[in-house]
């Protein structure tokens, strides 16, 4: 531009030759021919055109007839918006303009445009408004985008399934999307301007308070709180929200069948839970009848001895004996029988994982049988573990259940604890976890069907041997203390 500045005509113009131009007019092109930002300067009160390279792109086919030519002739199309902004310059007044819409005619047709622009008055030597400086943006592509962000989100707002809404610092509602009435049965119109607390159910109104001090400062992580709709019924909500200046904006899921599924499921899960244990004691019935059975015959005989009146007394001694070791005996197995049996919520606890096992060992030898041989592999350090006592012990006895199946009531059963590297995934790898392994030299599973072993009510045994919950309640157990288990087994060889 600085080119054609210099060629253009202008001793046939008004403003005549450049060395005669206003020392102001001669500074304002050396800060437009300086910059790449689009300016112009509209000189008199004809507004003669003197522009710079950038604006030169905003002109479009205009340029470079604009050059030298009133700029209200030059944007004929505009005159009408322009001119009003015009004659507020040459008042002496500034004029911004933010995304200002012109319809412009720069390529042969007329399409629709945005401009940020400033009008500057500009003064010559005696104090006079002699003319205007432009600096501007076309902000056309920005207005755009921008709009399409707006379109974006109001879909999003109307469209989404969640809650979405916008209260004050106070709990008061400024915007509401439709999806709370979907849930909530409230019509938008009909919340706004209302308290969060109104619909808040009243025992959850503290915890609801707290929770909005803390979205007031900073992010809030999913919170579950209780609505009442417009019938008055119960409605979960999960919440997360964030502040954002004087507001806070919320997004809320309905949760209430989830929590209602939830529920129903921990009753099921329970209802299981005692289902295994009873399987788990049924496996025991048979071998502790025959050992109560023995024991009262040791009693039921010497009683009867006992009556001899010719009895001498170290018999009679060691008859009496024999009775209160029968008697202590049963005492034991009917006290472990009814800690394992007894119903309870899950409830870890620390707990020293060698003594826990060596204290089923009565049970254990009971349910495997005289022709089942035990090996029992303790540490000698400690282990220490955090579970659930009741389902540790059923887990085991479920375990050895099935050992002792595989083997018919005849092999040999190894029980070892010990120390075992984290878990992959599932633990910082530098902490120790504490394994369990009940080996038996049974018959083995086949490699078909080892994947479906811990699946709820798969069993390869007759019927009356078993429901398939076994294993199930072993895998679950392991899950949620935050375990694992695995299977190794060869056919005709045993099983890890």
């Amino acid at each position: 531009m600085a080119g054609r500045l210099r060629a253009y005509p202008w001793a046939d113009s008004r403003l005549r030759q450049p060395h005669q131009w206003p020392e102001a007019l001669r500074t304002l092109v050396g800060v437009m021919l300086g910059s790449d930002q689009p300016m112009f300067t509209a000189w008199g009160r004809d507004g003669l055109m003197l522009y710079n390279d950038g604006y030169a792109q905003v002109l479009g086919n205009k340029h470079p007839h604009a050059l030298g030519r009133p700029c209200l002739e030059v944007w004929s199309e505009i005159r009408d918006t322009l001119a009003p902004l015009f004659d507020r310059v040459f008042q002496g007044r500034a004029v911004h303009e933010a995304d200002m819409p012109l319809v412009l005619d720069r390529y042969g047709y007329r399409e629709d445009t945005h401009f940020s622009f400033s009008y500057t008055p500009v003064r010559d030597a005696a104090g006079a408004v002699a003319g205007l400086f432009c600096a501007c943006r076309e902000t056309t592509h920005d207005v755009a985008r921008n709009r399409r962000v707006i379109a974006e989100r109001e879909m999003l707002w109307r469209n989404s399934q969640d809650m979405l809404v916008v209260i004050d610092r106070a709990g008061v509602f400024k915007a509401v999307n439709p999806a709370v009435e979907r849930v909530l049965g409230w019509e938008p119109a009909a919340m706004i301007g209302r308290s969060v607390f109104e619909f808040i159910h009243a025992d959850d109104q503290a915890e609801a308070r707290i929770a909005l001090e803390k979205a007031a400062r900073g992010p809030l992580p999913a919170y579950d709180v209780r609505f009442l709709d417009k019938a008055g019924a119960v409605r979960w909500a999960s919440w997360v929200a964030a502040p954002q200046g004087d507001s806070i904006y919320a997004t809320g899921r309905d949760i209430t069948a989830a929590r209602a599924q939830a529920e129903t499921l921990r009753s099921v899960e329970g209802q299981l839970q005692q289902a295994q244990k009873l399987e788990a004691i049924g496996q025991l019935t048979g071998g502790l009848a025959h050992d109560f059975n023995n024991l009262l015959t040791v009693i039921r005989g010497s009683a009867d001895l006992l009556q001899r009146p010719d009895l001498p007394e170290p018999r009679r001694q060691r008859y009496t004996t024999a009775i209160a070791e029968a008697a202590d005996r049963a005492s034991k197995l009917t006290a472990q029988l009814l800690a394992f049996a007894r119903r309870q919520a899950l409830q870890p606890e620390p707990l020293e994982c060698r003594t826990a096992i060596q204290a089923l060992a009565p049970l254990i030898e009971t349910l495997a049988g005289a022709d089942i041989a035990i090996a029992w592999q303790m540490p000698d350090e400690p282990c220490p573990i955090r579970v659930d006592r009741g389902q540790l012990d059923t887990a085991i006895i479920n375990l050895v259940a099935n050992a002792r199946d595989a083997m018919a009531g005849r092999g040999n059963l190894t029980i070892a604890v010990g120390r075992a590297p984290g878990l992959t995934g599932e633990r910082d790898a530098a902490e120790a976890c504490c394994a369990i392994a009940v080996t038996d030299t049974g018959c083995g599973i086949p490699a078909d069907v080892l994947p479906n072993v811990f699946e709820p009510f798969f069993t390869t045994k007759a019927k009356e041997l078993g429901t398939g919950m076994g294993l199930s309640q072993a895998f679950g157990f392991a899950k949620q203390s935050g375990g694992d288990i695995t299977i190794v087994s060869e056919p005709g060889t045993g099983t890890t």
